[in-house]
């Protein structure tokens, strides 16, 4: 079941709760599990004015199950299929990929299903050495 959603501002959407009915532009937050990038993210979505909501497939800050690995196998699977439904519908992907996260398969494999679909932008710490291969 869709929420609702004040007009204006960013709306964040965590792992496993639904979107609002409707909206207007739409990120997800990919790519790492490295802590702050997500919720640096939102705070520079919203200062510059961002409209939409914004997707992050990590669980609520402070939320019963606030990390990922105290999830159950019941709710991983969930939040797969709630993944892949917020990658087919959001209009923009923007993936954190700083180079310790190039070992987490689910990352790269994502990396390698969105790269060319036109809507994923990768961010990196500014010391990383450019790959070709990304």
């Amino acid at each position: 079941m869709a929420s609702s959603r004040p007009p204006g501002g960013v709306h964040a959407v965590y792992a496993l709760e639904a979107p609002p009915a409707v909206f207007g532009a739409s990120i997800f937050l990919g790519g790492s599990s490295e802590e702050g990038w997500r919720e640096e993210a939102l705070y520079l979505l919203k200062s510059r004015g961002f409209d939409g909501v914004v997707l992050s497939p990590e669980p609520r800050p402070g939320s019963e199950n606030g990390r990922r690995q105290n999830l159950t196998a019941g709710d991983r699977d969930r939040l797969h299929a709630w993944q892949d439904e917020a990658l087919q519908h959001c209009d923009l992907i923007l993936m954190w990929l700083p180079p310790e996260a190039l070992s987490d398969f689910q990352v790269v494999e994502a990396w390698g299903q969105w790269h060319r679909s036109g809507k994923l932008i990768l961010g990196q710490y500014e010391l990383a050495i450019l790959r070709r291969d990304l």
